[in-house]
Protein backbone atom coordinates (compact mmCIF):
# COMPACT_ATOMS: atom_id res chain seq x y z
CA UNK A 1 0.00 0.00 0.00
CA UNK A 2 2.97 2.60 0.49
CA UNK A 3 2.60 3.18 -3.13
CA UNK A 4 -0.62 4.52 -2.88
CA UNK A 5 -1.49 8.17 -2.05
CA UNK A 6 -4.78 10.23 -1.54
CA UNK A 7 -6.05 13.60 -2.85
CA UNK A 8 -9.30 14.79 -1.63
CA UNK A 9 -12.03 16.57 -3.03
CA UNK A 10 -12.96 20.14 -1.76
CA UNK A 11 -15.26 20.09 1.05
CA UNK A 12 -18.61 20.66 1.10
CA UNK A 13 -21.27 21.11 3.10
CA UNK A 14 -22.59 19.20 5.41
CA UNK A 15 -26.04 17.65 4.72
CA UNK A 16 -26.74 14.83 7.75
CA UNK A 17 -29.65 13.48 9.10
CA UNK A 18 -29.92 11.87 12.17
CA UNK A 19 -32.43 9.69 13.66
CA UNK A 20 -31.87 7.95 17.57
CA UNK A 21 -33.60 4.71 18.28
CA UNK A 22 -33.07 2.77 21.21
CA UNK A 23 -33.59 -0.78 21.66
CA UNK A 24 -36.10 -2.54 23.65
CA UNK A 25 -36.09 -2.20 27.84
CA UNK A 26 -33.65 -4.31 29.29
CA UNK A 27 -34.93 -7.43 31.85
CA UNK A 28 -32.04 -9.64 32.49
CA UNK A 29 -29.38 -7.22 31.79
CA UNK A 30 -30.54 -4.04 33.05
CA UNK A 31 -27.90 -3.70 35.59
CA UNK A 32 -25.28 -3.41 32.52
CA UNK A 33 -24.89 -0.05 31.13
CA UNK A 34 -25.90 0.34 27.21
CA UNK A 35 -23.62 0.61 24.96
CA UNK A 36 -24.39 4.03 22.39
CA UNK A 37 -23.46 3.39 19.22
CA UNK A 38 -24.06 5.74 16.29
CA UNK A 39 -24.32 4.45 12.70
CA UNK A 40 -22.90 7.22 10.10
CA UNK A 41 -24.46 6.54 6.31
CA UNK A 42 -22.43 7.70 3.81
CA UNK A 43 -25.30 8.08 0.59
CA UNK A 44 -22.68 9.13 -1.66
CA UNK A 45 -18.82 8.44 -2.30
CA UNK A 46 -16.77 10.81 -4.06
CA UNK A 47 -13.03 10.84 -4.21
CA UNK A 48 -10.01 11.15 -6.60
CA UNK A 49 -7.28 8.80 -5.83
CA UNK A 50 -3.75 7.81 -6.96
CA UNK A 51 -2.94 4.22 -8.38
CA UNK A 52 0.35 3.20 -9.47
CA UNK A 53 0.75 7.00 -10.10
CA UNK A 54 -2.01 7.67 -11.95
CA UNK A 55 -5.20 10.00 -10.72
CA UNK A 56 -8.32 8.38 -10.45
CA UNK A 57 -12.14 9.88 -10.26
CA UNK A 58 -14.57 7.61 -8.73
CA UNK A 59 -18.05 7.93 -8.01
CA UNK A 60 -20.65 5.58 -5.90
CA UNK A 61 -24.38 6.44 -5.01
CA UNK A 62 -26.41 4.26 -2.62
CA UNK A 63 -29.87 4.37 -4.22
CA UNK A 64 -32.68 5.03 -1.99
CA UNK A 65 -33.41 1.26 -1.61
CA UNK A 66 -30.20 0.52 -0.35
CA UNK A 67 -30.33 2.93 1.96
CA UNK A 68 -33.49 1.93 3.53
CA UNK A 69 -31.99 -1.54 3.92
CA UNK A 70 -28.90 -0.35 5.57
CA UNK A 71 -30.62 1.32 8.11
CA UNK A 72 -33.27 -1.40 8.72
CA UNK A 73 -30.37 -3.97 8.80
CA UNK A 74 -28.12 -1.87 11.69
CA UNK A 75 -31.78 -1.38 13.54
CA UNK A 76 -32.09 -5.27 13.40
CA UNK A 77 -28.70 -5.98 14.29
CA UNK A 78 -28.88 -3.25 17.61
CA UNK A 79 -32.25 -4.15 18.44
CA UNK A 80 -32.57 -7.70 17.70
CA UNK A 81 -29.09 -9.35 17.49
CA UNK A 82 -26.74 -7.64 19.94
CA UNK A 83 -29.33 -8.55 22.82
CA UNK A 84 -29.90 -12.34 21.55
CA UNK A 85 -26.33 -12.85 21.05
CA UNK A 86 -25.22 -11.42 24.24
CA UNK A 87 -27.61 -14.01 26.07
CA UNK A 88 -29.55 -10.35 27.26
CA UNK A 89 -26.47 -8.77 28.91
CA UNK A 90 -26.30 -6.37 26.61
CA UNK A 91 -28.81 -3.98 25.19
CA UNK A 92 -27.59 -0.97 23.09
CA UNK A 93 -29.08 2.18 21.73
CA UNK A 94 -28.75 3.33 18.32
CA UNK A 95 -28.29 6.28 16.70
CA UNK A 96 -28.70 6.56 12.84
CA UNK A 97 -26.84 9.47 10.63
CA UNK A 98 -27.12 9.94 7.67
CA UNK A 99 -24.91 12.08 5.38
CA UNK A 100 -26.10 13.50 1.63
CA UNK A 101 -22.27 15.35 1.52
CA UNK A 102 -20.08 12.94 -0.50
CA UNK A 103 -17.46 11.05 1.45
CA UNK A 104 -14.32 12.50 -0.15
CA UNK A 105 -11.79 11.26 2.17
CA UNK A 106 -10.76 7.93 1.96
CA UNK A 107 -7.52 6.20 3.52
CA UNK A 108 -5.83 3.01 2.89
CA UNK A 109 -7.28 -0.79 3.72
CA UNK A 110 -5.00 -3.39 4.11
CA UNK A 111 -5.44 -5.23 0.89
CA UNK A 112 -4.87 -2.65 -1.59
CA UNK A 113 -8.47 -0.90 -1.76
CA UNK A 114 -9.62 2.39 -0.06
CA UNK A 115 -11.65 2.86 2.72
CA UNK A 116 -13.17 5.14 5.29
CA UNK A 117 -11.02 5.10 8.75
CA UNK A 118 -11.47 7.24 12.25
CA UNK A 119 -9.22 10.24 11.10
CA UNK A 120 -11.10 10.70 7.71
CA UNK A 121 -14.84 10.49 9.25
CA UNK A 122 -13.92 12.50 12.64
CA UNK A 123 -15.52 14.97 11.91
CA UNK A 124 -18.99 13.40 11.42
CA UNK A 125 -18.41 11.79 14.47
CA UNK A 126 -21.26 13.26 17.50
CA UNK A 127 -19.17 12.82 20.75
CA UNK A 128 -20.90 10.27 23.58
CA UNK A 129 -20.71 7.15 21.43
CA UNK A 130 -19.00 4.10 22.53
CA UNK A 131 -18.81 2.63 19.02
CA UNK A 132 -19.07 4.60 15.58
CA UNK A 133 -19.87 2.14 12.78
CA UNK A 134 -19.67 3.91 8.69
CA UNK A 135 -21.64 2.47 6.31
CA UNK A 136 -20.79 3.36 2.51
CA UNK A 137 -20.68 2.91 -1.25
CA UNK A 138 -17.87 1.45 -2.48
CA UNK A 139 -18.90 -0.12 -5.84
CA UNK A 140 -19.22 2.72 -8.47
CA UNK A 141 -18.03 4.42 -11.49
CA UNK A 142 -13.91 5.47 -12.20
CA UNK A 143 -14.24 8.25 -14.38
CA UNK A 144 -10.69 8.12 -15.21
CA UNK A 145 -10.91 4.23 -16.54
CA UNK A 146 -14.46 4.42 -17.90
CA UNK A 147 -15.41 1.57 -16.11
CA UNK A 148 -17.21 0.11 -13.05
CA UNK A 149 -15.13 -0.85 -9.95
CA UNK A 150 -14.95 -1.75 -6.49
CA UNK A 151 -12.75 0.65 -4.16
CA UNK A 152 -12.93 -0.97 -1.04
CA UNK A 153 -10.87 -4.59 -0.98
CA UNK A 154 -12.19 -5.44 2.32
CA UNK A 155 -15.79 -6.37 3.18
CA UNK A 156 -15.38 -4.44 6.54
CA UNK A 157 -12.85 -3.44 8.45
CA UNK A 158 -12.18 -2.42 12.41
CA UNK A 159 -9.48 -0.37 14.17
CA UNK A 160 -8.00 -1.40 17.37
CA UNK A 161 -8.55 1.53 19.27
CA UNK A 162 -7.37 0.49 22.95
CA UNK A 163 -9.48 1.84 25.57
CA UNK A 164 -11.48 4.70 22.93
CA UNK A 165 -14.30 4.41 21.54
CA UNK A 166 -14.11 1.80 18.77
CA UNK A 167 -14.55 2.52 14.98
CA UNK A 168 -15.77 -0.25 11.79
CA UNK A 169 -16.08 0.63 8.17
CA UNK A 170 -18.30 -1.34 6.23
CA UNK A 171 -19.40 -1.34 2.39
CA UNK A 172 -22.69 -1.48 2.02
CA UNK A 173 -22.80 -3.89 -0.99
CA UNK A 174 -21.36 -5.96 1.90
CA UNK A 175 -24.28 -6.21 4.16
CA UNK A 176 -27.76 -7.85 3.29
CA UNK A 177 -30.02 -8.24 0.21
CA UNK A 178 -33.50 -8.81 -0.24
CA UNK A 179 -32.23 -12.35 -1.47
CA UNK A 180 -29.99 -12.91 1.00
CA UNK A 181 -31.36 -11.01 4.36
CA UNK A 182 -28.56 -11.46 6.79
CA UNK A 183 -26.32 -9.30 8.98
CA UNK A 184 -23.40 -10.87 9.29
CA UNK A 185 -20.41 -8.32 8.54
CA UNK A 186 -22.13 -6.29 11.42
CA UNK A 187 -21.96 -9.34 13.50
CA UNK A 188 -18.24 -10.26 13.18
CA UNK A 189 -16.94 -6.48 12.88
CA UNK A 190 -19.17 -5.38 16.19
CA UNK A 191 -17.45 -8.78 16.98
CA UNK A 192 -13.94 -7.36 16.38
CA UNK A 193 -15.16 -4.30 17.78
CA UNK A 194 -16.31 -5.34 21.52
CA UNK A 195 -13.22 -8.53 22.21
CA UNK A 196 -10.84 -5.84 21.02
CA UNK A 197 -12.07 -3.01 23.69
CA UNK A 198 -12.43 -5.21 26.58
CA UNK A 199 -9.21 -6.91 25.74
CA UNK A 200 -7.24 -3.90 25.50
CA UNK A 201 -8.56 -2.61 28.94
CA UNK A 202 -8.30 -5.93 30.74
CA UNK A 203 -12.03 -6.61 31.60
CA UNK A 204 -11.83 -9.91 29.50
CA UNK A 205 -10.46 -13.19 30.24
CA UNK A 206 -7.26 -13.83 28.44
CA UNK A 207 -6.52 -15.22 25.66
CA UNK A 208 -8.88 -12.58 23.87
CA UNK A 209 -11.18 -14.51 21.36
CA UNK A 210 -9.94 -14.78 17.75
CA UNK A 211 -12.86 -14.17 15.70
CA UNK A 212 -11.66 -15.28 12.43
CA UNK A 213 -10.81 -18.86 13.90
CA UNK A 214 -14.49 -20.45 14.56
CA UNK A 215 -12.82 -23.83 13.94
CA UNK A 216 -10.31 -23.84 16.56
CA UNK A 217 -13.14 -22.99 19.45
CA UNK A 218 -15.93 -24.56 21.04
CA UNK A 219 -18.14 -23.74 23.64
CA UNK A 220 -16.86 -24.33 27.31
CA UNK A 221 -19.96 -25.31 28.70
CA UNK A 222 -20.52 -28.21 26.02
CA UNK A 223 -17.05 -28.78 24.49
CA UNK A 224 -19.06 -28.95 20.69
CA UNK A 225 -17.82 -27.67 18.35
CA UNK A 226 -19.83 -25.17 15.62
CA UNK A 227 -21.34 -25.85 12.52
CA UNK A 228 -18.82 -23.61 10.29
CA UNK A 229 -21.29 -22.08 7.89
CA UNK A 230 -22.57 -18.41 7.30
CA UNK A 231 -27.03 -18.66 7.74
CA UNK A 232 -29.34 -15.85 6.87
CA UNK A 233 -32.93 -15.04 7.75
CA UNK A 234 -34.08 -17.50 5.46
CA UNK A 235 -31.68 -20.04 6.26
CA UNK A 236 -31.51 -20.18 10.30
CA UNK A 237 -28.60 -22.74 10.91
CA UNK A 238 -28.55 -23.55 15.02
CA UNK A 239 -25.19 -23.32 16.07
CA UNK A 240 -23.71 -21.94 12.93
CA UNK A 241 -21.33 -19.29 13.05
CA UNK A 242 -23.59 -16.16 13.53
CA UNK A 243 -26.93 -17.71 14.64
CA UNK A 244 -28.27 -15.00 17.48
CA UNK A 245 -29.22 -17.67 19.92
CA UNK A 246 -26.70 -20.44 19.46
CA UNK A 247 -23.04 -20.85 18.07
CA UNK A 248 -19.63 -18.93 17.76
CA UNK A 249 -20.43 -15.54 18.04
CA UNK A 250 -23.42 -15.84 20.20
CA UNK A 251 -20.73 -17.72 22.69
CA UNK A 252 -18.12 -15.36 22.15
CA UNK A 253 -20.64 -12.34 22.80
CA UNK A 254 -22.01 -14.27 25.71
CA UNK A 255 -18.49 -15.37 27.39
CA UNK A 256 -18.96 -19.02 26.88
CA UNK A 257 -16.90 -20.04 23.79
CA UNK A 258 -13.15 -21.79 24.75
CA UNK A 259 -10.05 -22.87 23.18
CA UNK A 260 -10.49 -26.31 21.95
CA UNK A 261 -7.07 -27.45 23.49
CA UNK A 262 -8.39 -25.80 26.72
CA UNK A 263 -12.25 -26.48 26.67
CA UNK A 264 -13.59 -25.76 29.80
CA UNK A 265 -11.65 -22.25 30.32
CA UNK A 266 -14.38 -19.71 29.17
CA UNK A 267 -13.23 -17.18 27.12
CA UNK A 268 -15.00 -13.99 25.41
CA UNK A 269 -17.45 -11.36 27.03
CA UNK A 270 -19.75 -12.79 29.64
CA UNK A 271 -22.12 -10.89 32.43
CA UNK A 272 -19.64 -9.23 33.90
CA UNK A 273 -17.02 -7.89 31.15
CA UNK A 274 -20.67 -6.37 30.06
CA UNK A 275 -21.11 -4.58 33.34
CA UNK A 276 -18.19 -2.76 33.23
CA UNK A 277 -19.72 -0.73 30.41
CA UNK A 278 -18.37 1.05 26.96
CA UNK A 279 -15.48 3.07 26.65
CA UNK A 280 -18.10 6.41 27.16
CA UNK A 281 -21.28 4.43 28.76
CA UNK A 282 -19.87 3.72 32.59
CA UNK A 283 -21.90 1.27 35.30
CA UNK A 284 -23.84 3.78 37.62
CA UNK A 285 -22.46 3.60 40.91
CA UNK A 286 -19.24 1.44 40.64
CA UNK A 287 -16.05 1.20 42.12
CA UNK A 288 -13.05 2.72 40.61
CA UNK A 289 -9.90 1.37 42.20
CA UNK A 290 -6.27 3.51 41.61
CA UNK A 291 -2.71 3.23 43.20
CA UNK A 292 -1.88 6.26 45.39
CA UNK A 293 1.12 5.30 46.10
CA UNK A 294 3.88 2.39 46.68
CA UNK A 295 7.28 1.74 47.38
CA UNK A 296 9.43 -0.87 48.81
CA UNK A 297 11.75 -1.80 51.95
CA UNK A 298 14.52 -0.90 52.42
CA UNK A 299 14.36 2.31 50.42
CA UNK A 300 18.15 1.68 49.36
CA UNK A 301 18.12 -2.14 48.52
CA UNK A 302 21.79 -4.23 48.21
CA UNK A 303 22.40 -7.09 46.03
CA UNK A 304 21.15 -10.00 48.10
CA UNK A 305 18.26 -7.87 50.29
CA UNK A 306 15.01 -9.23 50.28
CA UNK A 307 12.71 -6.16 49.64
CA UNK A 308 9.20 -5.96 50.84
CA UNK A 309 6.56 -4.32 48.68
CA UNK A 310 3.60 -2.10 50.06
CA UNK A 311 0.97 -0.11 47.97
CA UNK A 312 -1.67 2.35 48.92
CA UNK A 313 -4.91 1.76 47.00
CA UNK A 314 -7.96 4.48 46.96
CA UNK A 315 -11.15 3.87 45.85
CA UNK A 316 -12.42 7.23 43.90
CA UNK A 317 -15.23 5.67 42.27
CA UNK A 318 -19.17 6.12 43.59
CA UNK A 319 -20.13 2.51 44.92
CA UNK A 320 -18.04 0.50 47.47
CA UNK A 321 -16.03 -2.59 46.72
CA UNK A 322 -17.99 -5.88 47.56
CA UNK A 323 -17.43 -7.24 50.61
CA UNK A 324 -15.77 -10.87 50.32
CA UNK A 325 -13.69 -9.81 47.31
CA UNK A 326 -10.28 -9.89 47.36
CA UNK A 327 -8.42 -6.27 46.82
CA UNK A 328 -5.26 -8.01 45.00
CA UNK A 329 -2.53 -5.90 44.13
CA UNK A 330 0.14 -7.42 42.11
CA UNK A 331 4.13 -5.87 42.55
CA UNK A 332 6.03 -6.18 39.07
CA UNK A 333 9.62 -5.37 39.03
CA UNK A 334 11.16 -5.15 34.99
CA UNK A 335 7.81 -5.85 33.79
CA UNK A 336 7.40 -9.46 35.60
CA UNK A 337 5.21 -10.04 38.81
CA UNK A 338 7.12 -10.62 41.85
CA UNK A 339 5.39 -10.58 44.88
CA UNK A 340 1.59 -9.78 45.53
CA UNK A 341 -1.17 -9.13 48.61
CA UNK A 342 -4.43 -10.85 48.51
CA UNK A 343 -5.82 -11.19 52.22
CA UNK A 344 -7.72 -8.12 52.55
CA UNK A 345 -11.44 -8.74 51.37
CA UNK A 346 -13.54 -5.86 53.74
CA UNK A 347 -15.47 -3.58 51.19
CA UNK A 348 -13.52 -0.67 50.87
CA UNK A 349 -16.17 2.79 50.66
CA UNK A 350 -15.97 5.46 47.88
CA UNK A 351 -13.15 7.54 48.91
CA UNK A 352 -11.33 5.17 51.03
CA UNK A 353 -7.80 4.25 51.25
CA UNK A 354 -5.54 0.92 52.24
CA UNK A 355 -2.20 0.15 52.75
CA UNK A 356 -1.84 -3.20 51.48
CA UNK A 357 1.69 -5.00 52.19
CA UNK A 358 2.90 -7.96 49.87
CA UNK A 359 2.72 -11.74 51.35
CA UNK A 360 2.85 -14.04 49.05
CA UNK A 361 4.44 -14.54 45.09
CA UNK A 362 4.58 -17.50 42.58
CA UNK A 363 7.62 -18.61 43.74
CA UNK A 364 5.84 -19.04 47.05
CA UNK A 365 8.05 -16.06 49.10
CA UNK A 366 6.53 -12.59 50.01
CA UNK A 367 9.47 -10.91 49.21
CA UNK A 368 12.07 -10.09 46.41
CA UNK A 369 15.83 -10.86 46.29
CA UNK A 370 17.14 -7.83 45.12
CA UNK A 371 19.60 -8.14 42.21
CA UNK A 372 22.37 -5.67 41.45
CA UNK A 373 21.33 -3.07 38.36
CA UNK A 374 18.78 -0.77 37.23
CA UNK A 375 15.20 -1.78 37.16
CA UNK A 376 11.79 -0.26 37.40
CA UNK A 377 8.80 -1.24 40.18
CA UNK A 378 4.95 -0.54 39.83
CA UNK A 379 1.90 -1.58 41.57
CA UNK A 380 -0.96 -3.04 40.04
CA UNK A 381 -4.33 -2.58 41.81
CA UNK A 382 -7.03 -5.88 41.12
CA UNK A 383 -4.67 -7.31 38.29
CA UNK A 384 -6.76 -10.29 37.71
CA UNK A 385 -10.03 -8.15 37.51
CA UNK A 386 -11.53 -10.01 40.27
CA UNK A 387 -13.82 -6.49 40.53
CA UNK A 388 -15.92 -4.62 37.95
CA UNK A 389 -15.03 -1.01 37.60
CA UNK A 390 -16.27 2.08 36.14
CA UNK A 391 -12.58 2.17 34.94
CA UNK A 392 -10.74 -0.78 34.04
CA UNK A 393 -7.51 1.38 32.51
CA UNK A 394 -6.13 3.28 35.35
CA UNK A 395 -5.03 0.08 37.55
CA UNK A 396 -1.86 0.44 37.37
CA UNK A 397 0.69 2.68 39.09
CA UNK A 398 3.34 5.21 36.94
CA UNK A 399 6.63 3.05 37.07
CA UNK A 400 9.22 3.65 39.40
CA UNK A 401 13.20 3.29 39.62
CA UNK A 402 14.48 0.72 41.49
CA UNK A 403 18.45 0.72 41.36
CA UNK A 404 20.31 -2.12 43.56
CA UNK A 405 23.40 -1.56 44.03
CA UNK A 406 26.67 -4.22 45.13
CA UNK A 407 28.14 -2.64 47.99
CA UNK A 408 31.76 -2.76 48.54
CA UNK A 409 33.54 -1.56 51.87
CA UNK A 410 37.00 0.05 51.99
CA UNK A 411 40.09 -1.48 52.19
CA UNK A 412 42.74 0.92 53.29
CA UNK A 413 41.79 4.40 55.22
CA UNK A 414 44.16 7.26 55.15
CA UNK A 415 43.62 9.85 58.37
CA UNK A 416 45.18 13.59 57.12
CA UNK A 417 43.40 15.21 60.45
CA UNK A 418 43.31 13.80 63.80
CA UNK A 419 44.27 10.16 65.36
CA UNK A 420 42.96 7.01 65.65
CA UNK A 421 41.05 6.33 69.26
CA UNK A 422 39.20 2.80 68.29
CA UNK A 423 38.57 0.26 65.74
CA UNK A 424 40.26 -0.13 62.06
CA UNK A 425 39.26 0.00 58.65
CA UNK A 426 37.13 -3.47 59.01
CA UNK A 427 35.01 -1.84 61.60
CA UNK A 428 33.63 0.16 58.63
CA UNK A 429 32.32 -3.23 57.01
CA UNK A 430 28.89 -2.95 58.12
CA UNK A 431 26.14 -0.85 60.39
CA UNK A 432 26.90 -2.96 63.63
CA UNK A 433 27.93 -0.25 66.36
CA UNK A 434 31.08 -1.51 65.92
CA UNK A 435 33.09 1.58 65.15
CA UNK A 436 36.37 3.19 63.36
CA UNK A 437 36.63 5.98 65.66
CA UNK A 438 38.98 8.85 65.46
CA UNK A 439 40.12 12.03 67.49
CA UNK A 440 39.85 15.66 66.47
CA UNK A 441 42.52 17.58 66.15
CA UNK A 442 43.10 20.42 69.73
CA UNK A 443 43.87 23.67 68.69
CA UNK A 444 42.13 26.14 66.20
CA UNK A 445 39.44 24.85 64.23
CA UNK A 446 39.20 21.40 65.28
CA UNK A 447 39.18 18.52 62.75
CA UNK A 448 38.80 14.95 61.67
CA UNK A 449 39.71 14.24 58.06
CA UNK A 450 39.75 10.54 56.64
CA UNK A 451 39.12 8.78 53.70
CA UNK A 452 38.48 5.36 52.71
CA UNK A 453 40.27 3.56 49.51
CA UNK A 454 37.55 1.14 48.06
CA UNK A 455 38.81 -1.18 45.57
CA UNK A 456 37.68 -3.89 42.62
CA UNK A 457 35.13 -1.18 41.35
CA UNK A 458 34.42 -1.51 37.52
CA UNK A 459 35.02 1.59 35.78
CA UNK A 460 32.12 0.85 33.39
CA UNK A 461 29.80 0.97 36.17
CA UNK A 462 26.46 2.80 35.00
CA UNK A 463 25.94 4.20 38.29
CA UNK A 464 27.84 4.52 41.94
CA UNK A 465 26.24 4.60 45.39
CA UNK A 466 28.00 6.17 48.95
CA UNK A 467 26.74 4.93 52.17
CA UNK A 468 27.87 6.05 55.37
CA UNK A 469 27.03 5.64 58.78
CA UNK A 470 28.34 7.63 62.00
CA UNK A 471 27.91 10.46 64.84
CA UNK A 472 30.06 12.82 66.56
CA UNK A 473 30.27 13.32 70.59
CA UNK A 474 29.75 16.49 69.71
CA UNK A 475 27.32 18.28 67.24
CA UNK A 476 29.95 18.97 64.02
CA UNK A 477 29.82 20.00 60.20
CA UNK A 478 29.78 16.94 58.78
CA UNK A 479 31.49 16.75 54.52
CA UNK A 480 31.13 13.73 52.01
CA UNK A 481 33.29 14.24 49.25
CA UNK A 482 34.73 11.93 46.76
CA UNK A 483 37.90 11.86 44.76
CA UNK A 484 37.46 13.06 40.91
CA UNK A 485 40.55 11.21 38.62
CA UNK A 486 40.29 13.45 35.99
CA UNK A 487 39.87 16.96 37.66
CA UNK A 488 42.25 15.46 40.18
CA UNK A 489 40.14 16.89 43.15
CA UNK A 490 37.75 16.37 45.84
CA UNK A 491 33.82 16.47 45.15
CA UNK A 492 32.18 17.56 47.66
CA UNK A 493 28.53 15.24 47.74
CA UNK A 494 27.45 16.45 50.97
CA UNK A 495 27.14 18.82 53.83
CA UNK A 496 25.24 18.29 56.88
CA UNK A 497 25.24 18.81 60.64
CA UNK A 498 25.39 15.61 62.45
CA UNK A 499 25.64 15.64 66.58
CA UNK A 500 25.84 12.28 68.95
CA UNK A 501 22.71 10.33 67.05
CA UNK A 502 24.10 8.04 64.80
CA UNK A 503 23.34 9.94 60.68
CA UNK A 504 23.25 7.71 57.77
CA UNK A 505 23.41 9.30 54.60
CA UNK A 506 22.90 8.11 51.37
CA UNK A 507 24.08 9.83 47.96
CA UNK A 508 24.48 9.37 44.44
CA UNK A 509 27.73 11.25 43.12
CA UNK A 510 26.86 13.26 39.97
CA UNK A 511 28.20 13.41 36.19
CA UNK A 512 30.16 10.34 35.22
CA UNK A 513 30.89 7.17 36.97
CA UNK A 514 33.76 6.01 35.25
CA UNK A 515 35.63 9.73 36.72
CA UNK A 516 35.94 8.61 40.30
CA UNK A 517 36.92 5.35 39.26
CA UNK A 518 40.84 5.35 38.93
CA UNK A 519 41.83 3.89 35.55
CA UNK A 520 40.25 3.57 31.90
CA UNK A 521 39.49 0.56 32.35
CA UNK A 522 38.76 -2.90 34.00
CA UNK A 523 38.50 -2.28 38.03
CA UNK A 524 39.48 0.36 39.80
CA UNK A 525 39.47 2.21 43.13
CA UNK A 526 37.05 4.90 44.84
CA UNK A 527 38.27 6.95 47.06
CA UNK A 528 35.60 8.65 50.04
CA UNK A 529 36.56 11.52 52.23
CA UNK A 530 34.94 12.50 55.17
CA UNK A 531 35.81 15.48 57.28
CA UNK A 532 33.92 17.06 60.45
CA UNK A 533 34.66 20.08 61.84
CA UNK A 534 33.75 22.24 64.92
CA UNK A 535 34.62 25.72 66.06
CA UNK A 536 35.55 25.26 69.65
CA UNK A 537 35.31 22.02 71.23
CA UNK A 538 37.76 19.13 70.76
CA UNK A 539 35.54 15.73 69.83
CA UNK A 540 36.32 12.04 68.64
CA UNK A 541 33.98 10.64 65.69
CA UNK A 542 32.31 7.18 65.29
CA UNK A 543 32.53 5.79 61.84
CA UNK A 544 29.85 2.78 61.66
CA UNK A 545 29.95 2.56 57.78
CA UNK A 546 31.10 3.22 54.77
CA UNK A 547 30.74 1.94 51.67
CA UNK A 548 30.49 2.45 47.41
CA UNK A 549 27.75 0.37 45.92
CA UNK A 550 27.80 -0.05 42.07
CA UNK A 551 25.37 -1.00 39.51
Amino acid sequence: MAHRSIATLAALTLAAVTLTMTAAPAHAAGANPAWKIEVILYKNTDVTYTDAGVSHHFVGTLVPAEVSRAISDATQFVNTDIPALSSGNQRPSLSVKTIDTALSNLGPDVDGGWTPNPSTTASDQDPGFDSYIVLWQSFGWDFTAAHSDNIAHDGGLTWPMGSAPTFSSIPVPYMGTDTNPQRNTLKHEWGHAILGYYDAVGAAPKPAVDNHHPETSVNCHTGQGYVLVDENDLNLVPNSIFNDTSGFTHDYYSGSTANAGDPTQCLGIGPATWAAGGPVTKPVGSPDLVVTSFGWSPTAPTTGVSVTFTATIKNQGTAATPAGTKHGVAFLVDGTSIAYSDTDTASLAPGASITLTANGSNAGGATWPATRGKHTALAWVDDVNRIVESNESNNKSASKALNVYSPTAPSSVTISAGTVRAGSVSSLAKADNINYQINSTTASTRTTTWSGTIPNLPNSTPGLQVRYKGANSVSTSETLSIWNYTTNAWVPLKTSTVGTTPSTTTVIPPGTSADYVSGASGSGSVKIQVKHTSASSSFYTSNDLLSVGYL
